[in-house]
């Protein structure tokens, strides 16, 4: 069966990726190079890096909503977004906390000659009034963001796009999908996109992996403007990690119990596993 590629239009038969073969070995010599200067990641404030077929792959999916303006990514450590430009977009506008990774593709805007405004911003406070309309003169076409993988995370990360898209723009929410923690945290986000008439309007068709055996898989949502879901005040909930407090609010799913256990459950493997491969890797030299 014959696709276009999403970068050049030509057709060609889909394996994979929908980047045509040439497409594909341009964009993986490129990622050779800006990666090589991607900042070392913080875990404790949820930095992850992806696998490059998912970092082509998903940026393939989200141009389907670019038309040479703007994109605005909220969160930008694993670099989705830094293709943009050669997906057609003239401008990438990023909210980020860690200013390494600010430099970072503000250093790739100057390399590649694409425009990139940046903004520091801490998603748990309230959004300066300088920041909307961050888009200056340029729409935004979209939004992309891969959150904090909890409920109060992802709702944090999710109304704070919704407050700053004021020009209604499609957004591009990343949701992990495998473990039981997982599945039970996609039912919760669904069922709070439901609650708040959120629509979801498409998915992706590839599943997207990362470098680290801590990060679940994940799919990518495309889903329509909405207003916020909460007012444009301090996030009153922890996001790192499934608490509490934010289970037993309005917003929560009353299941704190079962779902820290099942984190435990998978965070005890995912050490098992990672000391007995530094075992075996040890053994082996």
């Amino acid at each position: 069966m014959e696709f276009n590629c999403r970068k050049c239009g030509q057709k060609f038969d889909l394996y994979d990726i929908e980047l045509c073969p040439e497409c594909q070995k341009e964009l993986v010599e490129i990622c050779s190079e800006v990666y090589k200067l991607q900042p070392e990641k913080i875990r404790k404030i949820d930095q992850f890096g992806m696998k490059l077929d998912s970092i082509l792959s998903q940026s393939a999916y989200i141009s389907e909503s670019f038309h040479g303006n703007a994109a605005a990514f909220f969160g930008g450590y694993d670099g989705v977004g830094l293709l943009s430009k050669f997906f057609g977009q003239r401008q990438v506008v990023l909210f980020e906390l860690d200013t390494r990774v600010l430099s970072w593709w503000q250093h790739i805007g100057k390399e590649y000659d694409f425009e990139v405004l940046t903004y520091q911003y801490d998603a748990l406070q309230s959004v300066p009034d300088e920041f909307i309309n961050s888009g200056k003169d340029d729409k935004i076409d979209c939004w992309r963001t891969d959150p904090p993988f909890n409920c109060s995370g992802m709702l944090c990360f999710l109304n704070r796009i919704l407050y700053l898209n004021t020009n209604g723009a499609p957004i591009y929410l990343v949701i992990p999908y495998g473990p039981k923690w997982a599945r039970l945290l996609k039912h919760n986000i669904f069922q709070l996109l439901r609650d708040n008439k959120i629509r979801i309007i498409g998915v992706s068709s590839d599943k997207y992996e990362y470098l680290d055996k801590d990060a679940p898989d994940s799919f990518i949502y495309k889903m329509k403007a909405s207003p916020p879901i909460l007012g444009n005040s301090n996030f009153p909930f922890e996001i790192k990690g499934a608490t509490y407090d934010f289970s037993e609010s309005p917003f929560g799913c009353h299941q704190y119990s079962r779902c820290k256990k099942w984190r435990d459950e998978w965070d005890n493997e995912i050490q098992k596993e990672k000391f007995f491969n530094k075992g075996s890797n040890e053994r082996c030299k």
